[in-house]
């Protein structure tokens, strides 16, 4: 499971990579540390998962980069990772696209929960800067990415996740990312039940983007 992150302290960078590895071992942390750097590497790597964005860079900051991402990159996962505490930062955060804001001062374990959250298709934001949980189911929000739309498609055709990826381009790891988060914004929890549900409630999987 690959993840980036932009951040221009070094030392972070590492700290960061060794604490995930440390929980889960099926995460490579690959990291880059201007904005410039980051679009190479996530061009150089499409099986990305998810982009950790750091608030505070010296050239462009995080809201310039996560506006760059959503904008080139719209099923990508793009997560805020920073110190900041106030709550403005986090909305216009949100506003913005990002799927999570993650304070730097978490435990790694709390970051890496975070992380399975919005994988998993939630939106995360701490309540220690929100004051309350908020957790927010994304199926509130949005319907099904265009991404989701063309896995789910397949799904129904009855491809196995290794064609789907082979079909998209994608990684299976990264087909199996988008399944849960199909079936987290559906609440339900297998294939069968997923296409039960998209009828039912006559889901469109056309992309009208």
């Amino acid at each position: 499971m690959k993840v980036l992150v932009i951040d221009d302290h070094a030392l972070f960078r590492d700290g960061l990579h060794y604490a995930l590895k440390a929980i889960d071992s099926s995460i490579v942390l690959l990291q880059a540390d201007s904005l410039s750097q980051a679009k190479i590497t996530v061009e150089k790597h499409p099986d990305l998962v998810m982009l950790l964005i750091d608030l505070e860079m010296p050239v462009n900051d995080g809201f310039e980069t996560l506006d760059i991402f959503t904008t080139l990159y719209p099923t990508l996962p793009c997560v805020i990772l920073s110190a900041s505490t106030k709550r403005n930062d986090v909305n216009k955060a949100i506003d913005a696209g990002a799927l999570g804001f993650i304070s730097k001062n978490s435990p790694a374990a709390a970051l890496h929960n975070a992380m399975s959250l919005i994988l998993a298709g939630e939106i995360y934001v701490p309540h220690s800067i929100m004051y309350t949980e908020r957790r927010i189911s994304r199926e509130k929000r949005i319907d099904l990415t265009p991404r989701q739309r063309q896995v789910m498609s397949l799904v129904i055709e009855g491809c196995p996740n290794k064609i789907i990826a082979a079909k998209l381009d994608l990684a299976e790891p990264t087909v199996k990312m988008h399944l849960s988060a199909i079936f987290e914004k559906l609440n339900v929890h297998n294939r069968s039940a997923a296409i039960a549900k998209i009828r039912e409630k006559h889901i469109s999987l056309v992309d009208t983007g």
